[in-house]
């Protein structure tokens, strides 16, 4: 989630990870090798620019983002050595501290350099456009994936070697997405990490092409020409033919499906509240335990989850980071099922990034944006959850910035929003009432849901399901 709060003209500021920088004609001169940018003394940009290179020729670019404790020479790893073969340029800018920026909390800092760096090499460079990729390595690969997202009307391709989660602050754009991860890595588990994303990114109609190999925490070299051939690929078509890997399953029922009874789906919309399994070291999020508990945590709830009661399937389309803005891409290419409901949790990420200090038309946008959503979402009913309070009341635990009466009073009216379009679309799930009963214990950085809010969140939408679940189809 943003540190700050948007601009007061509503123009996307680097907290909100969107880049303005755009490719143009070049307008200094540059030779062909390994360039600093002097944008910082200390941690710099490198620009790697391939030998052949012609200022007549728009060659492909690609902003290389390296791993943790890394900085600008070892994010050109592992495109380096083929940026000459490939007439590829390459810029690899260092972070601000010893990682990048949403990984120790929130956009920012790095992101305000990486557009610095960015306006700097399209000034020396001819760049084509239709060839700009992000790409990077283990927690450059996290950040290649949350900024490729959010900047996806810039970057065309995304490449993401052994990524550890993504944190998009929006959805621009389609770009194609490529992620590698080795069988045998014991620094980034490929089972809580690539094996999770890459079936996130296909559902909401990402065109993701996934390789595991037998490996370690590492990019062999074969994984990156495999990346780079198919960043260059001419011919899309033969990108679809993904790896049995790369494959997205068919969704099964939680139980075996009876002939003669239609599976519940259960569908899943919104932001962390509901994609929560990055913020606890068991990967659940609250949608997992409505389908099937883990009656080893949380015997309390044995036998209450929806598998229980009659067959059932989960697909989940949450993303962390979601607001308003961006819900209409968690619903591209749904195919609703006739027994089904979707459970939808929003306005957190918007209250951070400027609601907090609206003074009426941001609330009144947000309300419009929230009803077209529901509108036209194909799925009944649809619950809602409110915006829990994170500090539990105590405004000794604002951590906002901002005077806390302004804030309960705009925290209420996007409260009051979902109440109303609940309403209509469904019913409410006072997830705010609930957690005013509650402690720190059940979040965790600051505001997200910790395993123990995790359940607890299911604690509130299972009766509602469940109610559901008994009704004939």
């Amino acid at each position: 989630m943003a540190g700050e709060l948007r601009q007061e003209d509503g123009t996307p500021g680097p907290e909100e990870g969107r880049l303005l920088a755009r490719p143009g004609q070049p307008t200094e001169t540059v030779s062909p090798g390994l360039h600093p940018l002097g944008l910082d003394r200390d941690r710099d940009a490198l620009l790697l620019v391939p030998a052949g290179y012609r200022a007549d020729q728009p060659a492909p670019f690609v902003l290389s983002l390296h791993g943790a404790g890394g900085d600008a020479t070892s994010g050109l790893y592992p495109l380096r050595d083929l940026a000459d073969e490939a007439g590829l340029i390459l810029l690899s800018p260092a972070s601000r501290q010893s990682t990048w920026d949403v990984i120790r909390g929130g956009y920012g800092p790095d992101v305000a350099f990486i557009d610095r760096a960015l306006a700097a090499a399209f000034a020396r460079c001819a760049v084509d456009p239709e060839l700009l990729a992000v790409a990077g390595f283990s927690d450059g690969a996290s950040y290649a994936l949350s900024l490729g997202i959010t900047n996806g009307d810039v970057f065309g391709h995304v490449m993401a070697f052994s990524p550890g989660f993504m944190a998009p602050a929006d959805q621009r754009g389609e770009p194609r997405i490529f992620i590698s991860h080795g069988m045998k890595d014991q620094v980034l588990a490929i089972d809580r990490t690539s094996r999770r994303i890459t079936p996130q990114l296909a559902r909401v109609g990402y065109d993701v092409q996934y390789y595991e190999f037998d490996g370690p925490h590492t990019v062999p070299s074969e994984i990156a020409r495999q990346a780079l051939d198919w960043f260059l690929s001419v011919d899309n078509e033969n990108d679809s033919a993904a790896t049995p890997a790369a494959s997205e399953p068919e969704p099964a029922p939680a139980v075996s499906r009876d002939g003669q009874i239609a599976p519940f789906t259960l569908y899943t919309f919104g932001d962390s509240i509901l994609d929560s399994r990055w913020y606890n070291d068991r990967g659940l999020d609250p949608g997992q335990l409505l389908v099937r508990n883990d009656d080893e945590l949380f015997p309390e709830f044995r036998g209450q989850d929806l598998s229980s009661h009659g067959p059932v399937r989960l697909e989940h389309r949450a993303v962390d980071g979601a607001t308003v803005g961006s819900l209409p891409a968690q619903a591209r290419n749904l195919a609703p099922s006739e027994k089904a409901a979707a459970i939808l949790t929003v306005g957190g990420n918007d209250l951070l990034r400027g609601l907090l200090v609206d003074d009426g038309p941001g609330i009144a946008a947000f309300a419009t944006s929230l009803d077209a959503f529901l509108r036209d979402l194909p799925v009944r009913p649809v619950l809602l959850g409110n915006v829990y309070d994170p500090t539990f009341g105590d405004d000794t635990l604002n951590f906002t910035g901002v005077d806390s009466e302004l804030a309960r009073e705009n925290h209420r009216r996007v409260n009051s929003v979902i109440a109303e379009l609940a309403n209509e679309y469904g019913a409410l799930v006072d997830l705010h009432a609930h957690f005013l009963s509650g402690d720190q214990s059940w979040c965790t950085h600051t505001i997200e849901p910790s395993l123990r809010g995790t359940s607890e969140i299911r604690r509130c939408f299972l009766p509602h399901l469940l109610a559901m679940m008994g009704q004939p189809g």
